[in-house]
């Protein structure tokens, strides 16, 4: 079993997150069995702050498999936001190796409407 992390910017992104990933396995399309669990930051503009560096150093200490930062592009640059985030957590000493950053275009909720 994964145990994963998922951190989003708000409540919002919490549940499409749990909803996309209970599609996923219902299709069959991931393989091994995953243990969600999900916290928000409150807003993207809390995203690139101390709490995610907190949130993401002590899920390390954990042992959480991956630490998944979701956040929305909402039409900025989806590079430049990724690489603000991946800066901001190089520079206070996060291990990066199980760290990843989805940036959706232009928000996540988007992708579950159809």
């Amino acid at each position: 079993m994964k145990i994963i992390l998922a951190i989003t910017e708000d409540k919002y992104g919490c549940s499409a997150i749990a909803e996309l990933i209970g599609k996923l396995e219902e299709n069959k399309k991931i393989e091994n069995e995953i243990k969600l669990d999900c916290h928000s930051i409150g807003g993207k503009g809390n995203i690139i702050s101390t709490k995610t560096v907190r949130i993401v150093k002590s899920s390390i200490f954990k042992g959480y498999d991956k630490i998944m930062i979701f956040v929305d592009s909402d039409n900025e640059d989806s590079q430049i936001l990724e690489n603000r985030i991946k800066d901001m957590l190089k520079r206070n000493d996060v291990d990066m190796n199980r760290v990843y950053i989805i940036v959706f275009n232009p928000h996540i909720e988007i992708l579950l409407a159809p």
